[in-house]
């Protein structure tokens, strides 16, 4: 049995709310109780320092995910920024996220899911100059010209951000520059149309004959580019080539893009070829893998020592 004076003692003990509170408000005026009351007040009066918290790897299928999210916002920007505007978008980032992809042997997604993306825009760049092809010859080129330099100005900043991609896949796989694809993949959906095309070659052959109806900067950009994508869309207009295209261009000997499409897609099933064949053995090989320009073959054969080369002289 618990005494009297224990009883009382334990009666001067509440609970209210989770929280210890004296009953007799007498004790609390004791020195040692308000000494220590004091320290206690100053020692949880200082914030308690977490340990930062651990960040556990992301899956790949997550990793993915968000770079496809990240390069889609990054792409979908770059398309609509006003001529002139900064990147809202870090470089820095950027790049990092492609070197991670790159690194991971993720690079042919990352080109395909670019590709994808510029079809999209160039797809939507078609539908829009369709439209014009009804209005005056020049509306019709300040239209061609706006959308044209704006989306030339995203394939700058995207070749600067996808660097990486460009040097370690891109250039090896294709040989070619990812401004040179983007720019293809327009070309596909601007002069590869044939009412389109005829629509800017008469406008251009209007303008020339109209000194001044539109602005040189505009002739002068579009013509430019005509030349690089084909040279043959100018032979009908002399007189804009002189007048917009330096010699040293007209000599140089362009590649069409068509062509490029085509060695492109040979590549493609080269390598689609080669991931389906299983290897059989890891014996070196001497022969020479083919070319991909049907053009060019390269000659498959052993090499001759330099004994059975100085017989052969003989």
């Amino acid at each position: 049995m618990m005494s009297k004076q224990h009883q009382t003692s334990f009666s001067r003990f509440a609970e209210e709310d989770g929280k210890g509170v004296f009953e007799d408000e007498s004790l609390l005026s004791h020195p040692k109780i308000i000494i220590r009351a004091q320290v206690g007040k100053q020692k949880c009066s200082k914030p308690r320092s977490l340990p930062p918290p651990i960040q556990l790897p992301q899956p790949p299928s997550e990793r993915c995910r968000l770079m496809r999210t990240h390069v889609t916002d990054v792409m979908n920007t770059l398309f609509i920024l006003p001529l002139g505007a900064q990147c809202p978008f870090s470089y820095a980032t950027t790049y990092g996220k492609v070197f991670d992809c790159v690194c991971g042997g993720r690079g042919p997604n990352l080109f395909r899911l670019l590709r994808h993306l510029t079809t999209e825009r160039c797809r939507r760049i078609n539908t829009i100059i369709y439209d014009q092809l009804d209005a005056p010859f020049d509306q019709f080129l300040s239209t061609f010209y706006q959308y044209g330099i704006q989306f030339k100005q995203a394939c700058k900043i995207t070749a600067a951000m996808f660097n990486y991609l460009e040097r370690e896949y891109i250039s090896v796989e294709f040989d070619s520059t990812l401004e040179t694809e983007m720019l293809d993949i327009l070309h596909d959906f601007t002069m590869g149309d044939y009412n389109v095309k005829e629509k800017v070659l008469a406008s251009l052959k209007e303008a020339s004959a109209k000194s001044l109806s539109v602005d040189p900067m505009i002739m002068m950009c579009i013509t430019q580019q005509l030349h690089t994508w084909d040279p043959s869309y100018l032979k009908h207009i002399p007189e804009i080539v002189q007048r917009f295209i330096p010699p040293t261009e007209k000599a140089g000997c362009n590649v069409p893009s068509n062509m490029r499409t085509m060695l492109r897609s040979l590549n493609d099933m080269e390598v689609e070829a080669d991931e389906r064949t299983p290897t059989v053995s890891s014996a070196p090989n001497h022969q020479a893998r083919p070319s991909a320009n049907p053009f060019f073959p390269i000659k498959v054969g052993k090499r001759n020592s330099p004994d059975e080369d100085e017989d052969e002289d003989d």
